[in-house]
């Protein structure tokens, strides 16, 4: 088999051609996160378990207080409220609630591992749409 030979000039535009890849690549990550993100917060309140609209006694919406906060090489999904961790977990860890099980749930279908089970259901969902989005971009 015949190797391939390269000379100074086709080896500078494969360089080139590479680093405008990179770049387009480096540009459409924080789209492509994001689409991930919002894909896994809708998960979270749509796909059994759910995140938990509103446990009365603690006040607000869980379930509303879900946001995406993207950066350039990553997405980070919230529920954003002092609840929230308790929530995910089933228990309660610190407080005067300490080693107490969440056990009144606002809906059936809602409870713990809302955010978690999904990253591990799903991981292969999120991963293929940050992947084809940047594929889009880049032009492959």
């Amino acid at each position: 088999m015949a190797g391939i030979e390269w000379d100074q000039q086709s080896i500078a535009g494969f360089q080139a051609r590479m680093a405008q890849w990179r770049g387009r690549m480096q540009d459409a990550a924080p789209k492509a996160l994001g689409l991930a993100g919002l894909q896994l917060l809708d998960d979270a309140k749509n796909i059994v378990p759910t995140v938990p609209k509103a446990p009365i006694p603690y006040g607000g919406s869980l379930r509303e207080s879900g946001q995406i906060r993207v950066g350039k090489d990553q997405v980070d999904v919230v529920f954003d409220l002092p609840y929230a961790a308790p929530m995910h977990a089933g228990r309660w860890e610190t407080g005067p609630l300490a080693g107490i099980s969440v056990r009144n749930w606002s809906e059936a279908g809602s409870g713990p591992g809302f955010l978690g089970e999904k990253l591990r259901r799903f991981r292969d969902k999120y991963a293929k749409l940050i992947v084809d989005t940047i594929r889009k971009k880049v032009g492959m």
